[in-house]
C-alpha cells in the first residue's frame, strides 16, 4: 500500500503495474521455472561446479578437491567470522573453512560430495540410485569417480591434466548432481504418495512437498542460467544448450528442445503435486529423466567421434596423449549412462567400456566410432529416446560429420553376439550364460544351496523391495517377494528363463526331435540332464556325499554341456520345423526379418551367450567358450587365434539364417546337422583331455577318506562323457560302455582302469560316424 500501483492521469493502472499484495511471495524464475518455494540458494550449487571446473582446468587439484568436499565461495575471512550470526555459514568457523555458495538456512553448506555420498542414507528405496549402485557395486560410485580424478592418491592422479580435468568436472555435474536431481523428484513423489503433501523442509503457502520438486529444478538448471535460461551455467541445463547447435536439436526459440520439454515437465509435475495427482507426478519424473539423459547421450556420441584416433590422428608421448581430453569426455559421459545402457543391453554397455574406459584400454575406440555409435543407438528406444531427440553431430554450418548422421527410429540395429548378427533381438536370451556363470561360481565355492537356487529359479540375485515397488507388468519382480529371483535371462512377459527349464522341457517341446529322443532313450529319462545336475547340487542328490571338487565339475558342466547343449539344438529344430511346415513367421518375435528366424537366432544366443561380447573375445560359460578354451590345448585355433570350431559354427549359423529367410527349409535342416558336429567337437576334446588327466598313471592320484586328488579330473571326464555318450552309443555301443566302465563316477572305484591310451583310441574310432575328423 505504501508504494501503490503505477497509473495514468485517469487512474487506470498500466498493465503489469498493479500494486503488490503484502505477504505474497514473488519468486524470480530459475531458467524459466517459477518455483512455488524459495530454492534460490539451492540453485547456487552450480557455482561449486563452476569452481571445480575452473580449478581443474588450471590443474589446481587441491583447490578443486576442497570445493568438491567443503563447498566453494572462498574461505571465511576474519570479518565474515566476526560478523556471523547463527545460521551463517561462517558462524563458529575458522579462516580455513569454506564460506560456501549453496548454504542452507541452518548455515550448513551444500556440497557436491554431499550429493555423491548420500545414496545409502537418502536413496536406498529409489530405483535409479539402486540401478547405478548395483552396476558399479559401490554406494558412492560418483564420489569414487570424482575422487579418482581429484585426489592426490586417486586412480587417475598420475594421468594427464587434461584427462583429470574432464573427468572431475563432468563426474561432478553429470553423475553426482544428475542423480541428486532425480532424488529430489523421488522425494517429492514419495511425500505425495504417502499423503505428506506438506512434508519437506520449506514453509510456504504453496505447501512443503513441492519444495523437493522445486529443488530438483534448481539443481538441474542452477543459478547462473539466469531468469530465462540465457546465461552460462555448469549443470545439466547448460549441457543441453551446448549440445543443441552441435546436433541440430534447438527449438524455434534457439534453446535446446530437451530443456523446453524438461521445463514443461517440471511445470506439469508441480501442478500435479499441488493437485495431489501423485501417480501423475511419478510419470513426469520418468519423463524428466529421459530429457536429462538426452544431452548426456549427445555428449557421449560427440566424444565417441572426437576420441577416435582415426578422426583426431592422436599420438602419445610419455604417457600423455593429445586425445586425452576427448577420451576423458567420452568416458565421463559413458560412465554417466552406463547403468541405464546396461539395463537395456549389457553387451552394448560392455562395448563402451572396452572402447572408452580410461583404465581398461591402452587407447580409445578400438572398434571405431561408426560401429560403437550404431550400437549405442540400438538402446535409444529402450531408454525412451528417439533418434530425433539426439540428432546428427554437425559443424557450425550444419554439415554433418561423416558417419554421424541421425539414426532412423524403428530401424533395428542389433549388436552382434560373438560375431553373429541376429535378425531378431535375442540379447536377453543370451544372458542365460550369466546363470551358468553363477552356478559355476557358487559350485566352486561349495555354495550348493545358492547354485541350486540359480539353476531352478534363475540368477541375478533376489528381488529387492525397490525392485518390487518399481516393477510393472512384464518385469521379473512384478508381484514377487524378496525371496524370488530377479533373473538374468528374462522374457518380455517377465517370466525368467532357467537352465532347469531347458533341462526339463524335453517331453513338452522336443518329443518329435531326433536328438532329444536319442538322449532320452539312452538314459531312459525324459529329464536326463536335470537328473544329472540335481545329483550334483541337491542335498539329497546321488553325489551329495562326494567331494566338493567332483560335485562342482559335474554341476557346472552338466548345466552347460547337457541342458543348454540340447536346448540349442531344440531352437534350431524349432526353426526348421516352422520352415518345413510353411510357418516361416511362426515363433515368438516380431521383426521385419520374420518370426521363424527368431528360433534360429535364439540357438546362437544360447550357444555363445552374452559374456562373449560382440566379437567373441570375452569370457563366456557355454559351448562357444569351451571351444575357445580347447583350441590352444589341441592346436585347433584358426589364423585369427579363435577356435576353428567356432569359426565354422558361425559360418553355419549365418548360412542357416540366410536359408530360412529364403525358405530353403531342407537346406536349413542340413545346416542344423553341421552345427551339431561343431558343437560336439569341443565336448569331445574335453573328453579326450580328461581321459588323460583322470588316469592315475598320469596324475599319480591317491585317495583319502573317500576324497581323491584326481576327483576334479575324474568328474570332468564323466561330465564330458555323459554329454556325448548317446551319440557314441549310436555309433558303437561297445565304445560307449567302455567309457562308462572307465569314467562313470558311480560305477567304478577309480577312473581309467583300461588306461587313457586305449580308451582314447576307441573313442577315436567313432569320429567318422560322428561326422568329426581327426584334424577337428
Amino acid at each position: 500500500a505504501d508504494i501503490g500501483a503505477y497509473q495514468d492521469e485517469s487512474g487506470t493502472v498500466f498493465a503489469g503495474m498493479e500494486a503488490c499484495v503484502d505477504g505474497e511471495t514473488i519468486l524470480p524464475p530459475i531458467a524459466g521455472y517459477v518455483a512455488s518455494t524459495d530454492v534460490s540458494t539451492h540453485s547456487m550449487i552450480d557455482i561449486d561446479a563452476k569452481e571445480i571446473e575452473e580449478n581443474s582446468d588450471a590443474a589446481a587439484w587441491e583447490a578443486a578437491l576442497f570445493v568438491y568436499e567443503n563447498g566453494g565461495g572462498g574461505l571465511c575471512s576474519e570479518v565474515d567470522i566476526a560478523s556471523a550470526v547463527e545460521g551463517d555459514a561462517c558462524f563458529g568457523k575458522t579462516t580455513s573453512d569454506a564460506r560456501g555458495n549453496s548454504v542452507k538456512g541452518s548455515g550448513e553448506i551444500r556440497t557436491i560430495q554431499g550429493f555423491a555420498t548420500s545414496g545409502r542414507a537418502k536413496m536406498a528405496n529409489e530405483p535409479f540410485w539402486n540401478l547405478y549402485r548395483d552396476y558399479y557395486d559401490d554406494d558412492n560410485y560418483a564420489d569414487t569417480f570424482i575422487q579418482n580424478a581429484l585426489s592426490p592418491d586417486g586412480a587417475w592422479s598420475s594421468r594427464s591434466d587434461a584427462l583429470r580435468a574432464e573427468l572431475s568436472a563432468k563426474g561432478a555435474a553429470y553423475q553426482a548432481v544428475w542423480m541428486y536431481v532425480i532424488h529430489e523428484m523421488e522425494d517429492a513423489v514419495a511425500d505425495c504418495l504417502s499423503g505428506d503433501i506438506f512434508d519437506n523442509q520449506a514453509s510456504n503457502a504453496a505447501g512443503d512437498s513441492p519444495h523437493a520438486w522445486d529443488e530438483a529444478w534448481a539443481f538441474y538448471a542452477g543459478s547462473l542460467e539466469g531468469l530465462d535460461g540465457s546465461g552460462r551455467g555448469y549443470l545439466l541445463y547448460d549441457l543441453a544448450e551446448k549440445r543443441c547447435p552441435q546436433f541440430g536439436t534447438c527449438g524455434e526459440s534457439g534453446g535446446a528442445i530437451a530443456n523446453e520439454k524438461a521445463l514443461a515437465i517440471a511445470n506439469a509435475g508441480l501442478e500435479k503435486i499441488l493437485a495431489a495427482d501423485c501417480s501423475g507426478v511419478a510419470d513426469e519424473l520418468l519423463n524428466f529423466v529421459v530429457q536429462m539423459t538426452i544431452p548426456v547421450m549427445q555428449g557421449l556420441v560427440r566424444y565417441l567421434y572426437l576420441a577416435d584416433p582415426v578422426v583426431n590422428g592422436g599420438t602419445c608421448s610419455s604417457g600423455v596423449c593429445d586425445y586425452d581430453k576427448a577420451w576423458a569426455e567420452a568416458w565421463a559421459f559413458a560412465a554417466a549412462v552406463l547403468p541405464q545402457i546396461d539395463e537395456c543391453n549389457p553387451t552394448v554397455a560392455q562395448l563402451l567400456v572396452d572402447n572408452v574406459n580410461v583404465d581398461g584400454v591402452e587407447a580409445p575406440m578400438k572398434d571405431g566410432y561408426v560401429y560403437v555409435k550404431q550400437m549405442v543407438e540400438s538402446t535409444y528406444a529402450c531408454l525412451g529416446i528417439s533418434c530425433a531427440d539426439i540428432g546428427a553431430y554437425q559443424d557450425e554450418s550444419g554439415t554433418v560429420f561423416a558417419g554421424m548422421e541421425a539414426c532412423v527410429d524403428g530401424e533395428t540395429i542389433l549388436p552382434p553376439i560373438a560375431g553373429y548378427v541376429a535378425s531378431t533381438d535375442v540379447s536377453t536370451h543370451s544372458m542365460i550364460d550369466i546363470d551358468a556363470k553363477e552356478i559355476e561360481e557358487n559350485s566352486d565355492a561349495a555354495a550348493w544351496e545358492a547354485a541350486l537356487f540359480v539353476y531352478e529359479n534363475g540368477g541375478g540375485g533376489l528381488c529387492s523391495e525397490v525392485d518390487i515397488a518399481s516393477a510393472v507388468e512384464g518385469d521379473a519382480c512384478f508381484g514377487k517377494t524378496t525371496s524370488d529371483a530377479r533373473g538374468n535371462s528374462v522374457k518380455g512377459s517377465g517370466e525368467i528363463r532357467t537352465i532347469q527349464g531347458f533341462a526339463t522341457s524335453g517331453r513338452a517341446k522336443m518329443a518329435n526331435e531326433p536328438f532329444w529322443n536319442l538322449y532320452r532313450d539312452y538314459y531312459d529319462d525324459d529329464n536326463y540332464a536335470d537328473t544329472f545336475i540335481q545329483n550334483a547340487l541337491s542335498p539329497d542328490g546321488a553325489w551329495s556325499s562326494r567331494s566338493d571338487a567332483l560335485r562342482a565339475e559335474l554341476s557346472a558342466k552338466g548345466a552347460a554341456y547337457q541342458a543348454v547343449w540340447m536346448y540349442v539344438i531344440h531352437e534350431m529344430e524349432d526353426a526348421v520345423a516352422d520352415c518345413l511346415s510353411g510357418d516361416i513367421f511362426d515363433n515368438q518375435a516380431s521383426n521385419a526379418a520374420g518370426d521363424s528366424p527368431h528360433a534360429w537366432d535364439e540357438a546362437w544366443a544360447f550357444y555363445a551367450g552374452s559374456l562373449e561380447g560382440l566379437d567373441g573375445s570375452g569370457r563366456g560359460y557355454l559351448l562357444y567358450d569351451l571351444a575357445e578354451k580347447r583350441c590352444p590345448q589341441f592346436g585347433t585355433c584358426g589364423e585369427s587365434g579363435g577356435a576353428i570350431a567356432n569359426e565354422k559354427a558361425l559360418a553355419i549359423a549365418n548360412a542357416g539364417l540366410e536359408k530360412i529367410l529364403a525358405a530353403d527349409c531342407s537346406g536349413v535342416a542340413d545346416e542344423l546337422l553341421n552345427f551339431v558336429v561343431q558343437m560336439t567337437i569341443p565336448v569331445m576334446q574335453g573328453l579326450v583331455r580328461y581321459l588323460y588327466l583322470a588316469d592315475p598313471v598320469v596324475n599319480g592320484g591317491t585317495c583319502s577318506s573317500g576324497v581323491c586328488d584326481y576327483d576334479k579330473a575324474w568328474a570332468e571326464a564323466w561330465a564330458f562323457a555323459a554329454a556325448v555318450l548317446p551319440q557314441i552309443d549310436e555309433c558303437n555301443p561297445t565304445v560307449a560302455q567302455l567309457l562308462v566302465d572307465n569314467v562313470n563316477v558311480d560305477g567304478v572305484e577309480a577312473p581309467m582302469k583300461d588306461g587313457y591310451v586305449y580308451v582314447k583310441q576307441m573313442v577315436e574310432s567313432t569320429y567318422a560316424c560322428l561326422g568329426i575328423s581327426c584334424a577337428d
